[in-house]
């Protein structure tokens, strides 16, 4: 996918995160409204991208709507969670989630210290 097009993409799925946002509004939990979108994103793709660089822009779109206001390892655990549930027994969740960690780790690329997230993540298993 061409860096035209990808931007493209990143735009419609920011337009999507914040009219489903303002839809959803106060009124259900983050989980259910993931979910909605992630569907909604499913359909409206179909089968013709790659889930791989579908992910991305669905991660990179989210830290720019969600900016500094939430706390991005409970954001991300709420994006896993609605993800399998919305992928159910449909595909192989090893093969899910090994794609879903790439992505997000092309995402974070270069801008964040790789030590200091895996530091959050275990800080949260205890």
């Amino acid at each position: 996918m061409n860096r035209s097009r990808k931007l493209k993409h990143l735009a419609l799925y920011e337009s999507l995160i914040l009219a489903t946002l303002r839809v959803f509004a106060l009124r259900y939990d983050y989980l259910a409204l993931y979910e909605s979108l992630i569907l909604a994103t499913l359909r409206v793709f179909a089968s013709r991208y790659d889930y791989l660089a579908l992910y991305e822009s669905l991660i990179l779109a989210t830290l720019r709507v969600f900016a500094l206001r939430y706390d991005y390892l409970a954001l991300y655990e709420s994006l896993i969670l609605a993800t399998l549930r919305v992928f159910a027994l449909r595909y192989d969740y090893l093969a899910l989630y090994e794609s879903l960690i790439l992505a997000t780790l092309r995402v974070f690329a270069l801008r964040y210290d790789y030590l200091a997230l895996y530091e959050s993540l275990d800080r949260r298993k205890r």
